[in-house]
Order: structure tokens, then sequence, then C-alpha cells
């Protein structure tokens, strides 16, 4: 995506800067233009998930996995709790995008969007 293909939107919905959500999630990256709202909200929903399963690793490491069970021990309780934090604001915005994905509206893809940012 170039970022002229961006400047409707954003303008439209008063979104963020191309910038912005180039460097968070790589939108640049995206080749289709049809749904490109649509396309924007698939790549931060895979970041997101990536986020949750890294932090999920980390408070919940798997039994047969030394390195996880090894990195879950490195961090003190109040990182531990410091992680559920973010962990719950991730699965918040994470629910809310599975929610936009769902319905046909990009309004509510757009303010979805906003809402991630502005945390």
């Amino acid at each position: 995506m170039e970022k002229k293909d961006y400047e409707q939107l954003r303008k439209k919905y008063k979104l963020p800067s191309f910038e912005v959500l180039d460097k968070e999630f790589e939108i640049s990256d995206i080749e289709e233009k049809t749904h490109l709202l649509s396309r924007i909200r698939d790549k931060i929903i895979d970041r997101l998930e990536f986020l949750i399963k890294i932090i999920d690793r980390h408070l919940h490491p798997e039994i047969d996995s030394f390195a996880h069970a090894y990195e879950c021990s490195c961090f003190s309780d109040e990182e531990k709790q410091e992680l559920v934090k973010i962990y719950r604001e991730l699965m918040k915005h994470h629910r809310s995008f599975l929610v936009a994905d769902v319905g046909t509206d990009e309004k509510l893809t757009a303010n979805t969007i906003n809402s991630l940012i502005k945390d």
C-alpha cells in the first residue's frame, strides 16, 4: 500500500498517520487496494495475536519447554502483574477488532483503530 491510498481513509475517519500505522503494523506491505481498511484491520489483528502469544508464554509457560519456564522465572511478581495488565488491554483491543471483523461497518473498524492507537 502506498501512503496516497491510505490518505482518503485517514481523512474520512480521522485515522492516525500512515507512518504511525506502518511503523507499528507494517501496513505498507498490504498489496491489495480493495477493502483497504479491512486489510489494515487484519494486519493489526495479526500483530496483536503475536504480542498476546508472547505474553501468554511468559505468564503461563508450557510445561515441556525449559526455555519458557526459565524465561518466566526471570520476572518478578510486580513485572508479572504489569504483564497481566498489558495482556488484558491487548485482549480488549483484540476482541474489539474481532467484533469489527464480523461486521462490515468501516466506521467501527476506524473507531477501533483510533482507540488502539490512543491507548
